[in-house]
């Protein structure tokens, strides 16, 4: 088994992951990303396919989940019945982390 390297919060802090400003910077600049590519493709069908991977996306907070579907729901169409699937350690989420992303829409895990 091979773990990904992660940073400490620090023991004495109240931090989470929901207050770490890299994980806010990130998704910023993801959004602006996923602008910028909207305007090369003016004529597109919806989306029938999100995919949340590479690393460990379930570290990301919902609450940031919920923009990047929103900017690519409003960016890029979603099909009624998109599968939206997302990465996930099981060291990272708890089942009200599961079923808060399953209430934006997340109805696919990898474990």
């Amino acid at each position: 088994y091979c773990d990904f390297p992660i940073l400490a919060l620090g023991s004495s802090s109240t931090e989470t992951a929901d207050d770490d400003p890299r994980i806010s910077n990130y998704i910023h600049l993801l959004i602006r990303e996923i602008e910028a590519t909207q305007t090369h493709f003016e004529q597109h069908p919806p989306l029938e396919t999100v995919f949340f991977g590479g690393g460990t996306p379930s570290l990301v907070p919902p609450r940031l989940v919920a923009k990047v579907l929103d900017t690519l729901r409003s960016k890029f169409r979603l099909c009624l019945d998109a599968e939206i699937s997302m990465e996930m350690d099981p060291g990272t989420f708890d089942a009200q982390k599961l079923k808060d992303l399953m209430g934006l829409g997340v109805n696919r895990v990898s474990l």
